[in-house]
């Protein structure tokens, strides 16, 4: 905390991970070097590209 919040320009994939549901966040303006996994109950702020994701998958 105290970072401010990345914006996220897609979630590419999802997996699961050690029994926790996880998404590939492409981060807005960054390399793809700095692309992560993220785990869902991080990406509540952002449900809306998630719920994009599944739509398109």
């Amino acid at each position: 905390k105290g970072q401010p919040e990345q914006e996220i320009e897609e979630i590419l994939d999802s997996r699961l991970h050690r029994d926790h549901l996880e998404y590939l966040v492409q981060w807005k303006g960054f390399p793809r070097e700095k692309w992560e996994w993220i785990k869902s109950h991080k990406l509540m702020h952002a449900w809306d590209v998630v719920t994009d994701f599944h739509h398109a998958h």
